[in-house]
């Protein structure tokens, strides 16, 4: 056999255990850029290394492994959907672990198909595709595929089967809804993740609802909890909560985060704020309180105005006491003055 052929065929043992497949491929014990986290136990017993992933993202894994031995996925026989939602704090590491998952479903999955996407096109590029290629690079079977991230397309596709066996990352635009749909691989796993999740427009997670429905089809959705509406608040909280396994993380319980920043938020805003909810507890805000809102683009997607509104916002706030400002990482608007603002942009 070949050196790839053995390679494949090691792999192929981590089928049904991804946290063994990150510890195995990823360079744990050699790289100083990757051990930012030590392995906690009962983790750092069972792979006898120092560093590894922190104890959430471990659960992670594992709760997937089991979810894979349940179904027993045989190839043929298409089996019940496997779909992971988690809300989180900020820092956690999220986009490492979406980068993981993209690798293990590869790596362990021949002719596995996936599509990717994130709130905003230049956070699929710049952050979450990015770490997928620091992550692709570190790994034992880089050479086994083509890394793409250039603005026209972004892929990570295997040399021999780049049109059967690879992942795609897609743009959120609602006109763009066409490439959620048809996603199959029924013999083996048809894939989808949302990152910032509470950015992705329901139409968007309409079109994923019918876009796999063979193999063994797995969803996995992260953000941090900044809409209490909309598709990702109701597969965390509401009415698609019994179809879902759901996390939520508390920054504070993540070793890379940093806890005197949170300690100031806390002080500042208070424990029970919507402000230290979304941001560091990782829950969604109250239902009358407030809606968070990342980045202009999200905003003008709410009010339903194109970029050029945000001048009339502007001149709305000058007149109004709320928090609006694209200065800071987050802006807040009370629900109840959002059909106020709608009516100065009409």
């Amino acid at each position: 056999m070949s050196f790839n052929e053995d390679l494949t065929e090691d792999i192929a043992r981590f089928y049904a255990d991804p946290l063994g497949y990150v510890m195995y491929v990823f360079p744990w014990d050699t790289d100083p850029s990757i051990q930012q986290v030590r392995l906690l136990s009962p983790y750092a017993e069972r792979y006898n290394s120092e560093y590894g992933p922190d104890v959430w993202a471990c659960k992670f894994l594992d709760d997937l492994g089991a979810e894979i031995r349940e179904r027993n996925f045989d190839g043929r026989t298409t089996v019940k959907p496997i779909r992971f939602s988690t809300a989180s704090g900020h820092g956690i590491g999220k986009s490492a672990l979406v980068s993981w998952l993209i690798k293990f479903i590869l790596d362990t999955r021949p002719f596995s198909k996936g599509v990717v996407t994130a709130n905003t096109g230049e956070q699929l590029r710049t952050k979450t595709w990015a770490e997928l290629g620091k992550w692709h690079r570190l790994s034992i079977t880089e050479h086994l595929y083509d890394y793409a991230i250039g603005k026209g397309s972004m892929s990570l596709a295997r040399k021999e089967y780049k049109e059967l066996w690879r992942a795609d990352a897609q743009t959120c635009r609602e006109e763009n809804s066409e490439a959620f749909q048809g996603l199959h691989a029924a013999n083996s796993t048809p894939f989808f993740i949302f990152d910032e999740a509470s950015g992705i427009s329901d139409k968007i997670w309409s079109a994923r609802a019918g876009g796999a429905t063979d193999g063994e089809h797995m969803t996995f959705d992260f953000g941090n909890p900044v809409r209490n509406t909309g598709q990702f608040y109701e597969n965390c909280v509401g009415n698609q909560r019994h179809r879902y396994i759901v996390r939520s993380i508390d920054s504070r319980t993540v070793q890379i985060t940093n806890p005197d920043l949170f300690k100031e938020w806390i002080e500042d805003h208070g424990e029970d704020s919507d402000f230290v909810k979304v941001k560091v507890k990782g829950i969604f805000p109250s239902q009358s309180s407030v809606q968070f809102i990342n980045n202009e683009d999200d905003l003008n997607a709410m009010l339903g105005c194109d970029l050029g509104c945000t001048k009339k916002i502007y001149q709305f706030y000058h007149t109004t006491p709320i928090e609006l400002s694209f200065d800071i990482d987050t802006v807040h608007i009370k629900i109840s003055e959002l059909s106020e603002i709608q009516q100065i942009l009409k």
